[in-house]
């Protein structure tokens, strides 16, 4: 009330228009505060829970694994032999690759390497979404591929294990229909940028995935490393996900449909980051884009049903593809604006203008920042033995990765505006699974 007694209120309109501003902040606080009380309540909890573990398999099933690529002939070959090097039957997965829109010989490689190979020309479906739908649909119409029980998903850029499949086996073979595995980053080293994604990963790992497994919630598909069952995909026909974040739009779905998708710590594959923030912002306006689609598309379905089905991870779900938080962003920089104005205007005094207005806005981001690189660190602590760099890159990126956060609040600024298309990602590093 310290602002109230200190603002000139002879004129009711100046009143009544900080009253509603302030009320409007207030509620969106609290608001914010509730949606994301699980994430903090993860992130404490993360630190003392064990990660699920599953019993032996009893049967070897037989699997496909889908690599979706577009002129990725260089990263390909890497690929390919980590998988040929699992701790599973050679004869028991089967490798497809959907050389989607290629101008290299992408194609070709795959086809050297024994892959049955897929090419697919469509200039207006573009992205992985559709290369998926159609490798899926032809795989299907083939008979000779009845017996697949399940589908991997890898893009050209990862590197496998070899304990992959063995470990993701053991899952499959308990019943799970979806599971996802742990994401890592095979090139941390090469800049903050990168170093900043693959603790975003970590963190996803740790503080989302590893804490719902382990309260036995189910959760999400994120980028690749997951199966699905065949059954699952013959429900849907396909795979007729195509927002711009087509993995968290088929999980939405699956939790709709009460498909719950699991999580397996011990089954670890690497992925490559963006290297330039120009690379990453690129990605995540995609990634930004398909949260505001995914919004529109089913936000008003998760909340009902998650009051409906009393359903926590619904519920989750749809704080997490919820725009409020960046709505508030960009109110707080709007009631700031506002009462510099009052304070220009005389209708504020310098004291409250500055110990109290100021202040609070710079002690809110002080305390985003510490937030975040709390996080951060318990996340690079959790698994300094999974992140090979050195300790003062990791020290380096656990202090840069708020800021690499920060980045996200301009970049949602021109999603929720602007119509985003698919833009290819370069992925230039072409170590082994032995070098990483």
């Amino acid at each position: 009330m310290v602002l109230f007694n200190n603002l000139d209120f002879s004129n009711d309109v100046i009143y009544y228009i900080y009253l509603v501003l302030f009320i409007i902040n207030t509620i969106l606080i609290i608001v914010i505060n509730v949606f994301y009380f699980h994430q903090y309540f993860y992130a404490i909890t993360s630190l003392f829970l064990k990660s699920k573990t599953y019993p032996e398999a009893k049967k070897n099933h037989k699997y496909g694994i889908i690599i979706a690529a577009r002129d990725e002939e260089n990263q390909i070959p890497q690929l390919i032999d980590s998988l040929n090097k699992q701790n599973y039957p050679r004869e028991l997965y089967q490798i497809f690759l959907i050389a989607d829109n290629c101008t290299d010989k992408t194609a070709d490689t795959g086809r050297k390497l024994g892959l049955k190979v897929y090419e697919r020309f469509n200039k207006t479906e573009i992205g992985k979404s559709y290369a998926l739908d159609y490798a899926i649909n032809l795989i299907f119409k083939d008979p000779q591929y009845d017996d697949l029980e399940a589908f991997f998903v890898f893009d050209a850029d990862n590197l496998v294990p070899a304990n992959f499949l063995y470990e993701m086996n053991k899952v499959f073979d308990a019943g799970y229909k979806v599971s996802t595995s742990m994401r890592n980053s095979k090139n941390f080293d090469s800049s903050w940028v990168a170093g900043g994604q693959g603790i975003s990963f970590l963190r996803e790992a740790l503080m989302i995935h590893h804490s719902r497994s382990a309260f036995n919630i189910g959760t999400y598909i994120s980028g690749t490393g997951f199966y699905v069952s065949r059954d699952v995909l013959q429900k849907y026909g396909g795979w007729p996900f195509h927002t711009l974040i087509e993995d968290i739009e088929f999980s939405l779905q699956c939790a709709l449909d009460k498909i719950k998708i699991t999580y397996n710590e011990n089954a670890e594959f690497f992925d490559e980051q963006p290297v330039t923030l120009k690379a990453s912002f690129n990605q995540r306006l995609r990634w930004c884009r398909g949260t505001v689609e995914c919004f529109k598309k089913y936000d008003f379905k998760l909340l009902v049903n998650s009051f409906k089905k009393r359903s926590l991870l619904m519920f989750e779900l749809f704080c997490h593809i919820n725009i409020i938080p960046v709505l508030y962003f960009f109110y707080s920089f709007f009631y700031l604006i506002v009462n510099a104005i009052f304070y220009a205007a005389g209708w504020m005094s310098s004291k409250v203008f500055f110990n109290f207005v100021v202040a609070a806005f710079v002690g809110m981001f002080i305390f985003v920042y510490l937030i975040i690189f709390i996080m951060g660190m318990i996340c690079m602590i959790r698994y300094r033995k999974h992140v090979h760099v050195s300790a003062g890159k990791k020290i380096f990126y656990v202090i840069m990765f708020p800021i690499f956060m920060a980045c996200y609040i301009p970049i949602y600024a021109v999603a929720l505006f602007k119509k985003v298309k698919w833009k290819k990602i370069p992925h230039d590093d072409t170590r082994d699974i032995t070098q990483v």
